[in-house]
């Protein structure tokens, strides 16, 4: 919107390629080789019973089947990728092993 209103200028976006409708390179077409994007998750305290997280499990992939995400992610250029378990805990340990080296490299942690 801001973008929109001219209030904004966009440089580049931290997406791993062009995104439709978005007038902007990538951080790595502008030298910056570091590509981020936003993540959503469910999560559930410790000690969850293996019937529960099957459950949600499936609600999850329930949801990201729908047209309804499917419309969503689409009119916020979201590129859906569902992962779930233990790949989404190994996900997880990785990316915020690589944003802490991305922080550490800048100086910021």
């Amino acid at each position: 919107e801001q973008v929109k209103a001219g209030a904004l200028r966009l440089l580049a976006i931290s997406a791993d390629k062009r995104q439709e409708g978005i007038d902007a390179p990538t951080l790595k077409e502008a030298g910056i080789d570091v590509e981020l994007f936003n993540w959503r998750g469910v999560f559930a305290p410790p000690g969850v019973s293996d019937a529960d997280k099957a459950a949600m499990i499936t609600l999850v992939e329930t949801m990201a089947k729908s047209d309804a995400w499917a419309t969503e992610c689409k009119n916020r250029n979201w590129t859906q990728i569902l992962l779930t378990g233990d790949d989404y805990a190994k996900f997880l340990a990785e990316d915020t092993a690589r944003i802490a080296a991305i922080l550490k490299d800048l100086g910021l942690a």
